[in-house]
């Protein structure tokens, strides 16, 4: 990404034979700061996790600040043990090294599809639960089904959508498949010129996360359509107000603090033993059954069905 090439640092530290018991956390992008509906309780996940392990968060510093020399200087082996990278962002030249790093990925999987694998990555289990709405949504009599998210050289959500109709004997339509960022205003902008030249072309839209379908749910009412009779929709995430919408969001649910502390785990073992090969840990997703999908008996106030956990 242009974040690794602008933030290739040159921070030779001799290395310590102390602990500073601190680790540092970095954001790849300025809106996930505490805020974020995903990222705020993989947050609070880690915060959590270093507490219980008796280590200190010494910094979260997000990409823009990482432009000022005074905050790239936090990221050496004089001020930390070891760093968290959140949000897929690729680790930095010449600072505490991949060998005392772990990156959490979320809505970008090009790292630990990588080859060979250079860092430890925490990410979560996506092509199973795509399987799975694809699975439900024809179950309730759904054929005509498409996808709005990033391209699938990015996500394995997109990627395992078309592998997910064949089979269920479907064979889609790649018209069918929209290509949005994870913001709900670009959701919105890409959903509504879809439905303005194709209104009845689907009876479902699988979206990437939740925050898409938020933009999607706005964009198909706008041109007419009843959710769920004209359209069913599926999110991914459950983010904490994902029930509250009108209908109730069908989506995944991922246990983000779980994310969190699989991080920090993974990182202690690593500062403990920095030879140790790089893995890969999904965490399992978990398929929740709303009103949005049309299911019956769901109710469009709180959750219905709850699908089995589904392990990476």
């Amino acid at each position: 990404t242009a974040t690794t090439e602008i933030y290739t640092l040159s921070l030779h530290d001799a290395l310590p034979i102390w602990h500073t018991h601190a680790v540092g956390l970095v954001l790849g992008n300025v809106s996930y700061k505490f805020s974020d509906p995903f990222w705020s309780p993989v947050l609070d996940g880690i915060d959590g996790e270093l507490i219980r392990r008796q280590y200190r968060l010494l910094f979260a510093l997000t990409v823009e600040d990482l432009k000022h020399a005074q905050q790239r200087r936090l990221l050496s082996r004089s001020q930390i043990d070891g760093l968290i990278l959140v949000g897929g962002l690729r680790p930095f030249g010449h600072t505490i090294g991949v060998e005392r790093t772990v990156v959490i990925e979320g809505g970008d999987d090009r790292l630990r599809w990588e080859d060979p694998l250079r860092v430890d990555v925490i990410g979560m289990e996506k092509r199973r639960a795509i399987y799975r709405l694809v699975g439900h949504l024809a179950s309730l009599g759904r054929s005509r089904i498409g996808f709005i998210g990033p391209s699938p050289s990015r996500d394995e959500r997109a990627f395992s959508f078309p592998h997910a109709l064949a089979e269920h004997g479907m064979a889609g339509d790649p018209a069918w498949v929209i290509e949005s960022s994870w913001a709900a205003e670009d959701a919105y902008a890409a959903s509504l010129a879809f439905f303005q030249e194709n209104r009845q072309a689907i009876d479902a839209l699988v979206c990437g996360c939740d925050t898409i379908a938020i933009g999607v749910m706005r964009a198909a009412k706008e041109c007419g359509l009843k959710l769920p009779d004209d359209l069913a929709i599926t999110g991914f995430d459950d983010i904490a107000f994902a029930g509250d919408l009108e209908p109730s969001l069908t989506t995944v649910r991922v246990p983000k603090e779980l994310m969190g502390q699989l991080a920090v785990r993974r990182l202690l073992d690593r500062i403990a033993d920095p030879e140790q090969p790089p893995i890969v840990q999904t965490v399992p997703t978990s398929l929740i059954v709303r009103a949005s999908c049309g299911a019956l008996g769901a109710s469009s106030a709180g959750e219905g069905l709850t699908g089995g956990a589904m392990k990476g």
